[in-house]
């Protein structure tokens, strides 16, 4: 939705957000002073849309997700074309040979790998989200607190060769994302430039288009979720593949990054619904995957050992005083 003033029209987001503005791409200031080293030696670039403050992220996974990655010692990467919210795919799949002016598809538009994080504790979306429809282990939710700073260097002491953009999601108009592409749309009863087409696509170039992998349903505001996007530098256009596993139709792939749990790991929580084999099950994979050494009686009080969160609160009589 735009709004005309004296100069000229200003996009707005969403009732939160007075002006819509894409987001600059950085250097990580702060991830490249304290590990330069690093990215040097592996090849990896590290950027940032947007602020990024706080220490924790909060990953949500269904229980199923999580005892494989805690297993493996690795965290999953989806391609956006994989997102359940087919709007949040929609421009990942665009065809851009119009707008692309000569310039190389490869790089303006790479093949991207994607994870999703909260800044938000007890995530009631995200608890529920996590577990809609599933079944078995799947319709179970597990939440990781993480330390941003950990992930991070994690991220790059195990890539190579790979570009890394982290940013904040931007929540827009659902009505505003089904128009987006349109140079020119209604509006009462008389057909005008489209401001949001202008904004992205009018100098369409890897700016746009990255800001555009961070486009998601003002429903999903409440969520206040962060993407951590892998490119990698050898250009492919594999993206969003069509293929069958197991008898599903699936577009797209996802990588499995290395990563030590047990140095970003600081406290995970599991919904009431678990069973207590389920319990069981997740217990043993936190405590291998982060490498707890102690007895059982030390390690049911270490904070990273899982413990319950209601989702629905206590059902228990409390005492008005």
């Amino acid at each position: 939705m735009s709004v005309i003033t004296k100069n000229g029209p200003k996009i707005r987001s969403t009732e939160k957000s007075k002006e819509f503005k894409l987001k600059n791409i950085e250097i990580f200031k702060d991830v490249k002073s304290k590990y330069e080293s690093i990215l040097n030696d592996n090849n990896v670039s590290y950027y940032k849309m947007g602020p990024l403050t706080g220490s924790n992220y909060y990953k949500y996974m269904d229980l199923e997700t999580a005892l494989i990655c805690l297993e493996n010692k690795s965290l999953r990467f989806a391609e956006p074309s994989l997102w359940q919210d087919n709007y949040e795919s929609r421009f990942y799949n665009a065809n851009y040979n119009k707008i692309l002016n000569g310039k190389d598809e490869t790089r303006v538009c790479p093949l991207i790998y994607s994870t999703c994080l909260t800044g938000k504790k007890n995530n009631e979306a995200a608890w529920k989200i996590y577990s809609y429809g599933k079944v078995g282990l799947g319709a179970r939710c597990v939440e990781l607190t993480l330390s941003r700073f950990e992930l991070r260097r994690e991220l790059i002491s195990f890539l190579k060769n790979y570009s890394i953009y982290e940013g904040l999601v931007s929540y827009v108009w659902e009505g505003d994302v089904d128009r987006m592409h349109k140079k020119r749309i209604l509006n009462n009863k008389t057909f005008e430039n489209n401001p949001w087409y202008d904004l992205f696509f009018r100098h369409f170039d890897k700016k746009e288009y990255l800001n555009l992998m961070l486009l998601k349903r003002d429903a999903f505001e409440h969520e206040q979720e962060t993407r951590i996007m892998l490119v990698p530098d050898t250009p492919t256009m594999a993206k969003g593949k069509k293929h069958v596993k197991n008898g599903k139709t699936i577009y797209g792939g996802h990588i499995d990054v290395k990563i030590d749990w047990g140095k970003i790991i600081k406290e995970v929580r599991y919904s009431d619904s678990c069973t207590e084999v389920e319990i069981k099950l997740l217990k043993d994979a936190v405590r291998k995957a982060v490498g707890f050494v102690g007895d059982d009686a030390a390690w049911e009080k270490d904070r990273r050992c899982p413990h319950c969160y209601y989702i629905y609160g206590k059902r228990e009589r409390i005492m008005i005083k």
